[in-house]
Order: structure tokens, then C-alpha cells, then sequence
């Protein structure tokens, strides 16, 4: 036993003796793979470690970084027309390849990455509208605004700014015009990089139009208005350009809302109420104008149908009893009548002397009839026959009655 314990120090002993021995593990290289769209674009690809360690280009969108040590990166992708793309922190394992997937090449030169509108955008309101730039850099807004161009002309009202990387100009634009906007290359961020080339979109506004009608609500009144918006300031001389089919007496009132989405209401009231049971057309003409000269693109013609000529409400109501023999009888009709064709038009059986008073308003009539004392229990009819007209002429459709009963 001491002899194995001897042996075994002095092997111990002898490996102390030795110099260090390092063991060293060989890491092996992987590579980047990935696509860049649009195909057609030939694509520098750039590896950057604080420096440009490799470079290669796309062959049909496809590129291939091979023998890359293991480590993390930063990608840039570059392709004339189109603006840079970096992508950071793209780490390579050990003897492994790494897929960064699909790339899309931004047609906004570096750092733009989007406007509104967006090129070629139609249907653009006017003529009050903003017009964005967005940036993935800090910019000087002072180079935005100066580098800023817009053909034809067009009134810039305002010029905002949001944390450096976004822009508003607000501007007033022509209906159915094409605007092309230019950002030339003095646009610069706040480390001193300019744009990468000029970024240039076009853009076309809506035409000047009538885009609402509110038709009258003739459930409520009969001189309700019908009332048209158009999308801007409509010009003074608006009245000579709309009429009413078939003729009747009526005003038109104008209404603006100003600010940034102007806007004209033109309600159109009739005198006295529309006529009942007839078509009505409202011809809005082309040669309508806004405030800046620009007209409507055709004719319109706006169509409805007015209701029938009835009684809407009766008191008492039909068949109601015990009523007061000193009571009001009232009978209320949907348009203004006329009042020749009333006294008339209106009878009470048993026969009893009453007087007529009217009330009109609001493009309906209330008539009132005051009648000497009625006889207790006693039934009673009101009739209103066909020769009540409105006051266009138009005739009641079909005779009307309703009875009550007076108290004992």
C-alpha cells in the first residue's frame, strides 16, 4: 500500500512539472440568406461589424453572405430608385445560417418612409387638406419647409411639426386638379445626412359636387325644407343656377362652415308648403360655382314625391264618448289649404251653427270649429268632403268623417 501511494505523488509531482496546456475550440463560419423585393431590382447587400466586412448583390431577389464568423451584424440593402434599408442585430451561430426572410424595397428615399397622399392617390378632398411627411431620422424642420414644392401653387395655411420625424403642411387645393409634391435632397436629419434623392408623389382632388341630400320629412311638416350640401364654399351667385319643377313660390338659404373641410348648406323652403300629391324636381345646373371658380361636372336633377292631402288628427278622436257639450271640435291637415274651399268642405250632423277659425302655420292648417251648445248624448259627425283642396288646388283624396258622442 505505501508503495502505490509513493507512485502516485510522484506522478503528480511530475505533471506539475509540465508547461500549461490550452485547449482551443475552431468555431466554424455560417452565412445570411434572405429575398428582396421587387425581384427586377438589382440590390447591393452590405454586412457591416462597425465596418463593411462583405458585399454582394441579389440575383433574381435572392442573396447569399457565406463564410460569415459567428457574431452580430447590421444589413444594409440598397438599389437605385430605391431608398436604404438597414436591418440591425442579425446574429450568426456557430456554424449555422440565418434566413432574415423577405425584404421590401421602399420607393421613399431614406429616412422617408411614407407620405399622405400616397403616390397617385385620387378622390383627394379639397379644398382644404394636409398634406404628411414621416421619417424614421430626426429632421431639421427648417429644411423640410424650404425644400418643400408643390405644382400648380398652392396655399400652405399652416406648417406643423411633431417630434422632428413628422410634417404637415395644410394647404387649400383646387377641385379636380393633379398636384405633384417634391422633396428635393436639401432635406437633412440633425446628424447632417441628406435625403438619398429627390422623393416625388402625385396626388388628384375630388371635383367640386353635391355629395348629401336631406329630403323633407314630411311626416312633421309640410313646409319642411329639402336641404343639399355641397363639399366647398358655394359661389353668391348660386341662386341663379337652381330651380324648382314644377314652379312654386320659394327662398333658398345658404349656410357655410367654414375651416378646414369647407362646406355649403343650401336649404330650399317653399313659401307655402309644398303641393301635396305631386313630383317635384330640383335641377341643380353645371354652371354652379365655388368661391375659386371651379363648377359642378353635370346637371343634377334631385326627384320626390309629395304625400297625398289628408287629415292627420281630429279631436275628439273618432267614435271617443262622453265629450263636453261646450267642447272645441279640431281638425289639423298636412299642408297649408285654401281657405276658400274650407267652409264649404266642412259640415256637422246633427245640424248645428258653428264658427270657423283657422290656424295656419308651419305648412299645415288647423281648423277650429266653435259651435253653439251641443245637445247631451247625442252622437255627432264631422265631415270634410273632397272640395277642401290645399293651397295649390290639390283636392282631398276621399271624404273624411268622424263622429263622437257627447256626456248626458
Amino acid at each position: 500500500m505505501r508503495k502505490t501511494i509513493f507512485i502516485l505523488l510522484t506522478a503528480l509531482a511530475f505533471i506539475s512539472c509540465k508547461d500549461e496546456i490550452n485547449v482551443i475550440t475552431s468555431k466554424q463560419p455560417g452565412k445570411i440568406v434572405g429575398t428582396v423585393l421587387p425581384k427586377e431590382a438589382i440590390a447591393t447587400i452590405q454586412l457591416l461589424q462597425g465596418e463593411i466586412i462583405a458585399t454582394t448583390t441579389t440575383s433574381n431577389g435572392v442573396f447569399k453572405l457565406s463564410d460569415v464568423s459567428p457574431g452580430i451584424y447590421r444589413l444594409i440593402i440598397k438599389a437605385d430608385n430605391f431608398g436604404k434599408q438597414e436591418i440591425e442585430n442579425i446574429e450568426v451561430d456557430d456554424g449555422e445560417g440565418n434566413d432574415i426572410g423577405t425584404i421590401i424595397l421602399s420607393k421613399y428615399p431614406f429616412p422617408l418612409v411614407s407620405t399622405s397622399p400616397f403616390d397617385g392617390e385620387k378622390s383627394i378632398s379639397a379644398p382644404a387638406r394636409s398634406i404628411r411627411f414621416d421619417f424614421s431620422e430626426d429632421i431639421s424642420p427648417s429644411s423640410i419647409e424650404s425644400s418643400f414644392k408643390i405644382e400648380p401653387n398652392a396655399t400652405i395655411n399652416e406648417f406643423y411639426v411633431s417630434s422632428k420625424k413628422h410634417f404637415v403642411f395644410y394647404t387649400e387645393l383646387n377641385f379636380g386638379t393633379e398636384y405633384k409634391v417634391t422633396l428635393d435632397t436639401n432635406v437633412i436629419t440633425e446628424y447632417g445626412e441628406h435625403l438619398e434623392f429627390p422623393a416625388t408623389f402625385s396626388f388628384h382632388t375630388i371635383h367640386f359636387m353635391l355629395n348629401r341630400v336631406n329630403y323633407p320629412y314630411f311626416s312633421r311638416d309640410g313646409d319642411d325644407p329639402i336641404e343639399l350640401y355641397f363639399n366647398g364654399s358655394v359661389s353668391e351667385t348660386f341662386e341663379e343656377h337652381i330651380s324648382v319643377e314644377p314652379s312654386i313660390p320659394f327662398e333658398i338659404v345658404k349656410q357655410e362652415n367654414s375651416g378646414r373641410r369647407a362646406s355649403t348648406r343650401i336649404s330650399i323652403l317653399p313659401t307655402f308648403g309644398w303641393k301635396a300629391d305631386t313630383t317635384f324636381s330640383i335641377i341643380v345646373n353645371q354652371s354652379l360655382e365655388e368661391v375659386n371658380g371651379a363648377t359642378l361636372e353635370k346637371d343634377t336633377s334631385i326627384v320626390f314625391v309629395t304625400p297625398k292631402l289628408k287629415i292627420t288628427k281630429t279631436f275628439p278622436r273618432n267614435n271617443q264618448y262622453f265629450i263636453d257639450t261646450n267642447a272645441v271640435i279640431s281638425i289639423e291637415t298636412n299642408y297649408l289649404l285654401d281657405e276658400g274651399t274650407i267652409k264649404n268642405a266642412v259640415s256637422l250632423s246633427p245640424d248645428v251653427n258653428f264658427t270657423i277659425v283657422l290656424y295656419p302655420g308651419f305648412g299645415r292648417t288647423i281648423i277650429r270649429l266653435y259651435s253653439d251648445q251641443l245637445t247631451p248624448a247625442t252622437k255627432y259627425t264631422v265631415t270634410i268632403d273632397k272640395s277642401l283642396t290645399d293651397y295649390y288646388g290639390v283636392p282631398l283624396n276621399d271624404n273624411y268623417s268622424f263622429s263622437f258622442t257627447t256626456r248626458e
